[in-house]
């Protein structure tokens, strides 16, 4: 993968359209290290995004735990840092922007506990991902409030996405299992 940016804090890759992968400095010495995960001046300068507004946590016990694909529809539509602060994921961006060049491309990006990594996820694209560890936790930074009313799930399961999962689902939602196909989705407004 090719550095497409560069900060004083940060190594930017680009990993579909306007996806991006965040990689830290880390300053560190005998103590240990610091590191700055965010910085929306610095960020700014390479991404477009809005301002951040919750920060939510989730934690998953079981290896092969599967989440998403999420996203949130119309006004509500947001953008994602995502960050794996315990155990190891894979993440998973699709592009469900129906004008996009990208339209149902997919990346998935492995991330781990202390990697300083994160993933960039812009408005449109859907998000979701699998635990490859026990007991996983991420947080990830999101630009809107929660919207009951235009929050949209997508299948993982669907044949015009073919995404590959690394291993296999131990446990799912039942709102994930039921989620949208692409057809179904294409006929949202």
């Amino acid at each position: 993968m090719e550095i497409t940016a560069e900060t004083s804090n940060f190594f930017i890759y680009n990993i579909l359209s306007d996806a991006v992968l965040i990689d830290s400095k880390i300053k560190g010495d005998s103590r240990g290290y610091f590191n700055r995960l965010l910085c929306i001046q610095e960020l700014r300068e390479f991404i477009n995004f809005e301002t951040i507004v919750n920060i939510n946590h989730s934690f998953s016990l079981k290896k092969g735990t599967t989440r998403g694909i999420h996203l949130q529809l119309n006004d509500d539509a947001e953008e994602k840092f995502i960050y794996c602060i315990s155990g190891e994921i894979d993440d998973y961006i699709v592009d469900l922007r129906k004008d996009s060049q990208t339209y149902l491309s997919w990346k998935r990006i492995n991330l781990k506990a202390n990697d300083e990594k994160l993933v960039f996820v812009p408005k449109g694209f859907g998000h979701g991902f699998q635990t490859l560890s026990e007991n996983s936790e991420i947080i990830y930074f999101v630009t809107q409030f929660h919207s009951n009313v235009n929050e949209c799930a997508v299948s993982f399961f669907d044949n015009r996405l073919n995404i590959e999962l690394s291993t296999q689902v131990s446990e799912i939602s039942e709102k994930d299992s039921n989620a949208l196909s692409i057809e179904q989705y294409e006929s949202l407004k």
